[in-house]
């Protein structure tokens, strides 16, 4: 019999695959998030601000991990979360990134 594991402890048996990796997982780590299971791994890199998709940056602002969704593109190499793009408007953003 051919008894696959966890992949993430690699002890458990492995009873549901995550919605995102597709990862074996066990009881222990797998995390009902909107209705699908996702493994730990994943619901630990899940944007801060809608918790739906995989993160992709970090807000240099207030240091919550955000989506492509849930951030808004300054630069080709500078992104903020709509959040802190909204409570304090582009230009003060742009001051504290100092790229003003």
């Amino acid at each position: 019999m051919n008894i696959q594991y966890c992949e993430v402890c690699s002890e458990k048996k492995a009873k549901y695959v995550c919605h995102l990796c597709n990862r074996r997982i066990c009881e222990d780590h797998a995390i009902l998030n909107d209705n699908v299971i996702i493994c730990s791994i994943c619901s630990s890199l899940l944007c801060e601000l809608c918790r739906r998709r995989l993160s992709i940056h970090t807000c240099p602002i207030c240091d919550r991990l955000m989506c492509t969704v849930c951030s808004v593109q300054l630069t080709p190499v500078h992104r903020v979360c709509k959040e802190c793009f909204q409570k304090l408007g582009k230009r003060e953003v742009l001051r504290r990134l100092m790229l003003l």
